[in-house]
């Protein structure tokens, strides 16, 4: 079976160059995030512990060889939603909004 990931993010995901892990980084740098194009772009982002949840589950489920899943959270989010959702975020933990 083939497994293909939407965008992964949560602990552990800081070396990525993911638009999440990214963004995170900038932040705390004290850098101006950059959105290339409208932001009106749409990702599926899914949570690491969802992401190894599905991982076993398809590990253990038989009679499933030779297909191919996609896993991801199943929501489209545009780059500007998840920016504004990351800058609510970082400010409650007392980091200035950049943009």
């Amino acid at each position: 079976m083939a497994l293909r990931f939407g965008n992964v993010y949560g602990p552990g995901s800081a070396h990525k160059n993911s638009v999440v892990a990214k963004f995170i980084r900038q932040v705390m740098k004290g850098e101006r995030l950059e959105i290339y194009g409208d932001g009106k772009q749409t990702r599926d982002f899914i949570y690491i512990a969802d992401l190894i949840r599905a991982v076993r589950l398809a590990a253990e489920k038989p009679g499933i060889g030779g297909e191919i899943f996609q896993i991801a959270g199943s929501a489209e989010t545009t780059v500007q939603e998840l920016t504004d959702k990351l800058l609510a975020v970082l400010a409650d933990m007392g980091y200035r909004n950049l943009n």
